[in-house]
């Protein structure tokens, strides 16, 4: 009896081991999952989808011609937020957009040309979109586009004068670039006579916009400028400055209605 004792006592781990080695290998693997799986599990982007679902509902109406939908869906496809960039299918649906007259499309369609995104790189047909685009004076990012073409003499021939022209359509639409690009060209006298009221004038707009403005140049903060040029100006400059800052404000809110 006791040998038996002995016997059974030896295999109860055995065939507990058995018994439970399924379970034991079951929680093994998803320990395994939980702590290591979500690292290889592609997550599921919100955004994404619903960039998804809109591109499926565009697409159809695209290829109707739809000059909106062909916009929107070049959008989409330019910045990826679908999940995925493609650059020469949003360059297909500006194209066609633009040549129906879409303003928009023809402003993203410069941007294309001049950064060479789905297509070659050139700036003279990026100065031709942004014509178009500009040529209503509804536009105020195509006017400042180019007025850096022509600033820089890229696609154009340089020209200061039709640069601030550009830039001064810009400026009077509220554009916080072509304000501080103003203020820097009557500071330093790049293409005008040198006047510190103006430069404060556009200086003390783009500072209003400080943000939006650094955006064009991130190496110039306008509100800082402002108090150096400030340091500069006499007494009266600094009062004709401030009176003709808040006729230009009013007049640029006023355009904005």
């Amino acid at each position: 009896m006791r040998l038996w004792l002995n016997i059974l006592w030896l295999l109860i781990p055995t065939k507990w081991a058995i018994v439970a080695a399924p379970f034991i290998f079951l929680g093994l693997a998803f320990l395994f999952w939980f702590l290591f799986g979500a690292l290889f599990i592609e997550k599921t982007n919100p955004v994404h989808q619903d960039h998804t679902a809109r591109l499926e509902r565009l697409i159809p109406l695209a290829e109707k011609g739809d000059v909106d939908a062909e916009f929107e869906a070049g959008i989409i496809y330019r910045d990826g937020l679908a999940g995925q960039i493609d650059e020469r299918k949003a360059f297909k649906l500006f194209s066609r957009a633009a040549g129906q007259g879409h303003i928009a499309a023809q402003y993203a369609l410069g941007r294309l040309y001049a950064k060479g995104q789905g297509v070659r790189q050139d700036y003279a047909r990026a100065a031709q979109w942004y014509l178009k685009s500009a040529g209503l004076g509804f536009n105020p990012d195509a006017e400042f586009s180019l007025g850096d073409l022509y600033f820089d003499g890229r696609g154009v021939e340089n020209d200061y004068s039709k640069a601030i022209s550009w830039y001064r359509k810009a400026a009077f639409q509220g554009h916080a670039g072509a304000q501080m690009v103003l203020a820097l060209m009557y500071e330093k006298g790049w293409g005008l006579e040198r006047d510190l009221t103006e430069s404060y004038v556009w200086f003390a707009l783009a500072a209003e916009q400080a943000a939006a403005a650094m955006r064009y140049r991130d190496d110039i903060d306008p509100r800082r400028e402002l108090e150096k040029l400030k340091q500069r100006m006499s007494r009266l400059q600094l009062k004709n400055g401030n009176k003709r800052f808040r006729a230009i404000r009013a007049q640029i809110r006023s355009n904005k209605k």
